[in-house]
């Protein structure tokens, strides 16, 4: 194959499009530790998930401890937050193929962004956000 300037140039622009492409950007980097502690109805949740959305979409998750605490890396800025508890799922006893979910622990409404109505605002370093959760009719 001879080498062409056209060759060259085109080359170029492949290494140059493939390394500009790697790495991280600075915004991607930037998360604050966040800590706190769940507890329903003054009892400490024992297991679930916490999940923050920030408002550009991105997700943070983190399992909720025996002692209802947790520990997640979040976007600085203002979230929208679920938290998930139920029971284990269970399969099904006909024998077929479907699972069966289990029971929620908490009011279901919690479990979904849009109708837990729980928020929170992550500053940068560490925070610490808890959060007391109450049935539908108490909040």
């Amino acid at each position: 194959m001879q080498k062409t300037p056209i060759n060259s140039c085109i080359n170029f622009a492949i290494v140059f499009l493939c390394v500009a492409g790697c790495g991280k950007s600075k915004e991607s980097e930037a998360t604050s530790v966040v800590t706190g502690n769940v507890s329903y109805q003054g009892q400490p949740l024992s297991k679930g998930s916490v999940l923050y959305q920030h408002s550009s979409g991105k997700t943070a998750v983190s399992d909720i401890k025996e002692d209802g605490n947790y520990r997640l890396d979040a976007t600085p800025g203002s979230h929208k937050v679920a938290i998930i508890s139920r029971e284990p799922d269970k399969e099904n006893p006909e024998g077929r193929p479907r699972i069966i979910p289990g029971k929620d622990l908490i009011p279901a409404a919690y479990g979904e962004f849009r109708t837990s109505g729980l928020t929170a605002t992550v500053d940068t370093g560490e925070d610490q956000i808890n959060f007391e959760l109450r049935d539908s009719s108490t909040k």
